[in-house]
């Protein structure tokens, strides 16, 4: 399920940097097409940062699948459990980096501080998750 939502978010991507693209592309001889064109690539750029969003939110969702695996889940899949928590934190920081590119080119203060609110509040979730999978790793590893 998660990895449909994951696969769904990437081609969501994709199709918001089209849309970036797409409006830098727009007339801008006369000042009324600038401004437009303006406006339109600011809603691109704060539409990119969706999909970001929900990759970071499923990957959160899988570090804590990951966590319950490595302390309750079948031994004999530790290894391949460990390494999903390692994509997933890979995952985690690729959404960061893609909601951080965004955030340079907008300059809607009260969406960019909102996001950099949420950018911390994953930093933080992440790193008490990947503690507690740490801790689990070095359990069960010489």
């Amino acid at each position: 399920m998660i990895q449909k939502k994951l696969h769904r978010a990437i081609e969501e991507d994709a199709r918001s940097f089209d849309a970036v693209m797409a409006a830098f592309r727009l007339p801008r001889d006369e000042e009324k097409q600038r401004l437009r064109r303006s406006g339109v690539i600011q809603k691109a750029y704060q539409k990119a940062t969706i999909a970001p969003q929900k990759v970071c939110e499923l990957s959160l969702q899988l570090l804590e699948f990951s966590k319950f695996l490595l302390q309750k889940g079948n031994q004999n899949a530790f290894s391949d459990t460990g390494v999903a928590a390692y994509l997933a934190n890979a995952a985690l920081n690729g959404g960061m980096l893609n909601i951080r590119i965004n955030l340079g080119s907008i300059r809607d203060n009260g969406f960019r501080s909102e996001k950099e609110g949420l950018i911390r509040r994953l930093i933080q979730e992440r790193r008490r998750l990947m503690t507690e999978i740490q801790k689990e790793i070095k359990h069960w590893t010489p």
